[in-house]
């Protein structure tokens, strides 16, 4: 690629600098040279027939400036046709063009979105509904409906959801399991016990790890630490507790006045996370029932230094809270089209997941998985310049 910069007579064509920003001064040098002939020097020649020396010496300084002249014009004329062959890098890119018919996308595909928080929250439970009236008879339906529903706090319209998937199935655990987290959310224990036991009935393989920490706190706050203790002791087993799972496990020995084995647990869950003001607390309580005052002093004075800390950054955070607004509710958005798109596409509507992908990609852009899901959406549909359009920019434009 060469292009000269034409505002400066500069060239980037190797050997064309002096031709074409010194073509001026060239001539000047060729001209003086010629004009060596104006000497003293006679030849007998005709004056009539013969020009004389100065004669010639303007006869052939004109054929050589005009030599010149014509060959720097023809050197114009074919870097002018060069520079019309080659796009300049200050000219804008002109689009790419999908084969008619192959693409309803231009360069960017722009997606409509709803402008605002309180829209995005309508389309998501809007979707819900039509899913559900679209898939009637279907538990699966049933159950992502009443996810959205929940995603969107509407935790009512969620639970009757769960309750028509088991109306359908009544062994369908996944429905037993949300039944029982919502209510081990509202502080309905004794209900969440069963539903979350329910659900481990039903497919243990699934959701005994997801259950587990719902469980085991619902039955400590209905008063059966020791059967929270053993469900938490049979995870345990099976692989390493997250903090809270130890913390949890802790509180529950704690609760049986087992000191020894809830300080263990506290301890290694404060390994994990050495700020965390309840593990402090729990801890004060602990070592104050194995009788040691000090360390059991240094905790309670741990745990009020970090609430303090705590309570001095909560109006900032409270701030920050309601500046954020809509962009809390684009990770849920993009969820929402997400999981719709991907019931539709198993459903074999693929029109409708391709419409939700695309916005769950023009909702977080930074999201890589919609565009995963549209790059392979396209090439099993034989689509390819689609596919490589996907990756390149997806554009949201506000209602």
């Amino acid at each position: 690629m060469f292009l000269g910069d034409w505002t400066s007579g500069k060239s980037h064509v190797p050997g064309h600098w002096v031709s074409w920003q010194g073509g001026g001064k060239m001539t000047g040098r060729t001209v003086s040279r010629f004009s060596w002939g104006d000497s003293e020097e006679t030849r007998e020649q005709d004056d009539s027939l013969t020009p004389s020396p100065r004669r010639w010496t303007k006869v052939v300084a004109i054929v050589v400036c005009a030599a010149i002249g014509l060959g720097l014009l023809g050197f114009l004329s074919r870097r002018f046709e060069q520079s019309a062959s080659v796009r300049s890098p200050q000219e804008p890119q002109q689009p790419e063009k999908f084969p008619s018919g192959d693409s309803m996308f231009a360069e960017t595909v722009v997606v409509t979105l709803p402008a605002t928080a309180d829209e995005l929250v309508a389309e998501g439970k809007r979707l819900a509904d039509e899913l559900m009236a679209s898939f009637p008879d279907s538990p699966q339906a049933l159950l992502l409906g009443g996810r959205i529903f929940d995603l969107f706090g509407d935790l009512d319209k969620a639970e009757d959801c769960w309750e028509k998937c088991l109306e359908l199935a009544p062994e369908f655990a996944p429905a037993w399991y949300h039944l029982g987290e919502a209510a081990s959310l509202q502080g309905e224990y004794g209900e969440a016990v069963k539903c979350l036991e329910k659900a481990i009935q039903y497919d243990p393989s699934r959701y005994r790890m997801e259950v587990v920490p719902f469980l085991a706190d619902s039955l400590m706050n209905i008063g059966k630490a020791e059967e929270a203790v053993a469900v938490m002791e049979k995870a345990a087993a099976v692989g390493p507790l997250p903090m809270e799972g130890l913390t949890l496990l802790g509180n529950g020995y704690l609760e049986l006045k087992d000191f020894e084995k809830a300080k263990q647990k506290f301890e290694e869950a404060l390994a994990i996370d050495r700020n965390s003001a309840s593990l402090h607390y729990a801890l004060a309580r602990t070592f104050a029932g194995l009788r040691e005052p000090e360390k059991a002093r240094q905790h309670r004075e741990e745990y009020a230094r970090l609430t303090a800390q705590r309570l001095a950054g909560a109006p900032r955070a409270r701030a920050q809270l309601r500046a954020r607004d809509a962009a809390d509710v684009r990770p849920l958005a993009r969820e929402c089209y997400l999981a719709t798109g991907e019931f539709y596409a198993e459903h074999n509507n693929k029109e409708q997941a391709e419409r939700l992908w695309l916005k769950a990609a023009a909702v977080d852009p930074r999201s890589a998985k919609p565009r995963r899901l549209l790059e392979q959406l396209y090439r099993l549909q034989g689509r390819p310049e689609s596919a490589v359009l996907i990756m390149r920019g997806i554009a949201s434009e506000g209602r």
